[in-house]
């Protein structure tokens, strides 16, 4: 379950000292309070949304809302927003997962390249994650014949290519004793049709 939605929080008061309290009648003692409203997921500010402005009698402390607000205090609402920023904070969870998508693309891009190097330059013991129409699955290189390269091929089926990288291979029976040769143009016409996911190399 994901939990979020919006929160306030204060972030300025700009005093109006030219004002009179409409409820005590207190010359000067008038100020706007600023909120900062953001949408937050878990709590985690992600981005600003807009402000809420009250007007508060510092001897008062009678408090009005935008609407209660008399016109000419209405009228120095947008003059006191420019002294008011959005709190750096509020931005938390933006950065975050621009960051996030900034690392995944570095990382698909670096795991690309050495797919494509491991492709060029085929070893014994290289481990192939290939996707088909029942899901990820595995081979492995188990020798070079020449112009043939001969793959154990994984006994089991993965929905996501992440759970196939992280599979133990070790484990007995994970490949099966049949095995399959195949050419370089084979393999590369397999990559080039988007059927090996990722090749791995210890």
């Amino acid at each position: 379950m994901i939990i979020f939605g919006h929160r306030a929080k204060f972030v300025k008061s700009v005093p109006l000292p030219a004002e009179k309290c409409s409820n005590c009648s207190t010359d000067g003692m008038m100020e706007f309070h600023f909120y900062q409203r953001y949408f937050h997921i878990f709590w985690i500010p992600v981005f600003p949304l807009d402000k809420i402005v009250y007007a508060v009698c510092g001897h008062c402390k009678h408090t009005l809302e935008k609407k209660e607000m008399p016109e000419f205090l209405k009228g120095q609402i947008d003059r006191a927003k420019d002294e008011v920023s959005a709190p750096w904070y509020t931005y938390i969870g933006l950065v975050v997962i621009v960051v996030a998508i900034i690392v995944a693309a570095v990382q698909t891009r670096t795991e690309k390249k050495s797919t494509e190097q491991y492709l060029s330059a085929p070893q014994v013991h290289d481990l192939y994650v290939l996707k088909d129409k029942e899901g990820y699955y595995h081979m492995q290189l188990t020798e070079i014949e020449g112009d043939a390269y001969v793959f154990a091929l994984g006994e089991y089926f993965y929905t996501y290519a992440s759970d196939a990288e992280k599979a133990d291979i070790t484990e007995a029976g994970f490949f099966a004793t049949d095995t399959i040769a195949l050419t370089k143009e084979a393999l590369e016409s397999l990559y080039q049709e988007k059927q090996i996911s990722r090749i791995m190399r210890k």
